[in-house]
């Protein structure tokens, strides 16, 4: 069934998921979780940290609820 999965695939669609060594896939997880620290510095930065308020030339939203 794989043979035929790996057939009906369009060439350049992508490598099967066991091509990818265990090396690649640690790299990859790495990445994601840097992106995610960077995700929430900004997140911290657009927000203003707890006690601080809102961050200078960002328009709080009346809707939110805190």
């Amino acid at each position: 069934m794989a043979d035929l999965h790996a057939q009906s695939m369009p060439p350049g669609a992508g490598l099967p998921p066991e091509s990818l060594s265990n090396e690649v896939l640690k790299l990859k997880i790495d990445d994601l979780f840097q992106e995610i620290e960077v995700l929430k510095r900004r997140l911290e930065r657009l927000e203003g940290r707890p006690g601080q308020g809102p961050a200078p030339g960002v328009v709080s939203d009346p809707d939110r609820t805190s």
